[in-house]
């Protein structure tokens, strides 16, 4: 889970892990890079905010297909579709959330990407 709203990440942290997950969290785009560079085994799914400051979810992205090419993509955006269409947004992920979303809309995206 990568996002620099750490009320957002704190809020979806705590319901993956009510509902069974276990979930790795960083704060900023720089911070999942460094892990994604140290870790050696894939994630079932990163949930990438696309918007940050510094390192975007972008390049976190195109770093998580390099170094992890397993791991499923969801990004997640508060921009909405006229300025950042889905099309766009699939090149670098399977699944896209805009922002705010339910957390009943996360799950039913999470278990597409697990199944």
């Amino acid at each position: 889970m990568v996002d620099d709203d750490r009320e957002i990440r704190a809020l979806i942290t705590e319901y993956l892990g009510m509902v069974g997950h276990d979930v790795v969290e960083t704060g900023s785009g720089r911070e999942a890079v460094e892990l994604i560079e140290l870790v050696e085994q894939s994630f079932d799914i990163a949930i990438v905010d696309w918007q940050m400051e510094g390192i975007s979810g972008k390049e976190v992205t195109s770093t998580l297909r390099k170094k992890l090419p397993e791991t499923q993509i969801l990004l997640a955006t508060g921009r909405g579709a006229e300025d950042l269409p889905e099309s766009m947004l699939l090149r670098f992920s399977e699944e896209v959330l805009r922002k705010p979303f339910s957390m009943k809309k996360m799950q039913e995206a999470i278990t597409r990407l697990v199944h």
